[in-house]
């Protein structure tokens, strides 16, 4: 019976191991991957508070577009006044 040596199986014995420069490229790639990930699901900056004045400003163009029918001195928003808007017949 002949003796045989025992080897280890490591990368060097199959010639599989990386160099230097190939680790960092892939610890690179790495670190560029999770910066990207992390910036795709960042929340979007909330909007810039509106003021009063903007308030003020989308009513009065609102009322300037909208001319809802005034019965009883109150302007009559129900669904058969916009329906009878909707068709064009006044009341």
């Amino acid at each position: 019976m002949a003796y045989r040596a025992r080897t280890t199986c490591t990368s060097k014995n199959f010639g599989i191991g990386f160099s230097s420069s190939i680790k960092a490229s892939l610890a690179l790639i790495l670190i560029i991957s999770l910066f990207i990930t992390v910036d795709a699901f960042a929340a979007p900056a909330p909007p810039a508070p509106s003021s009063d004045d903007d308030l003020v400003k989308l009513f009065e163009q609102w009322r300037a577009f909208e001319h809802p029918v005034v019965k009883n001195n109150v302007p009559d928003y129900s669904a058969k006044a916009m329906a009878a808007k909707y068709l064009g017949q006044s009341r």
